[in-house]
């Protein structure tokens, strides 16, 4: 099962919803079985892909939200989570890769989702320090920027899945990072796709822009503070394009 595949592998289960604050546990390491950590995230991508991504078995996604929020109980697997997303993206010129990093892309809503659940949970019950985690985030994060700008015509395949699934990688951030944090991090992205000129990026990446526009993070004066220049330069290249 699922909820098996990530406790025996990336981390221990958390037993209790929440401790009061003075009575936090030092947080454990974050990986009981390092080796089985990239093998686990395959297998989490193939399940996502299949029973969310796949329209047939669209009602699943209900089951799963009602999972994530109700029943996922493990405080350490958004670190590995992270670092095994951050290894395959940072392969994005290998073609024989790229099968792989679409799946991945594919599932990237639900790969967050747990990512931000188990953050939250880490933080109720454990006194340790965030900031390597949000390091790793960072991180991961300059990777997806690095894939966008390239200009491979044989990753053209994988940037439009990635576009057409990255607005949902944004929801719940706000648990991890300071708006303004967030906004210099959304930024960078739409700077790297800002390049993008093939007829079907630019689809995509416009729907992107209209996804962003209607998130919360754009509705804080500190998100648009960060987010209208680039997202201005953008409409405004594309208005004189089309004219």
């Amino acid at each position: 099962s699922l909820s098996l595949s990530l406790s025996l592998s990336l981390s221990p289960p958390l037993t209790t919803p929440s401790q009061p604050r003075g009575n936090r546990k030092r947080c454990v390491s974050p990986c009981r079985h390092p080796g089985l950590a990239g093998r686990v995230f395959t297998t989490l991508v193939e399940i996502i892909k299949k029973s969310v991504v796949q329209r047939r078995f669209q009602s699943f996604r209900d089951i799963l939200d009602s999972y994530i929020d109700a029943h996922f109980a493990h405080t350490t697997v958004h670190s590995p989570l992270v670092v095994s997303l951050h290894a395959l993206v940072e392969q994005a010129e290998d073609v024989a890769k790229l099968k792989e990093i679409n799946s991945a892309m594919k599932a990237l809503e639900y790969i967050f989702k747990f990512i931000v659940k188990s953050f939250c949970l880490w933080k109720q019950s454990c006194s340790g320090d965030d900031a390597p985690f949000k390091g790793q985030l960072t991180a991961l994060f300059t990777s997806f920027n690095k894939m966008m700008e390239l200009s491979d015509s044989r990753i053209i395949g994988t940037q439009s899945i990635t576009l057409q699934h990255f607005a949902h990688v944004f929801n719940g951030m706000d648990n991890i990072f300071k708006t303004n944090e967030l906004g210099g991090i959304v930024q960078g992205f739409i700077q790297s796709i800002s390049h993008l000129s093939n007829a079907k990026l630019n689809e995509h990446k416009l729907n992107f822009l209209n996804n962003l526009v209607k998130s919360p993070l754009y509705s804080k004066r500190q998100g648009r503070l960060h987010l209208n220049t680039p997202l201005t330069t953008i409409i405004s290249f594309h208005l004189e394009s089309s004219m």
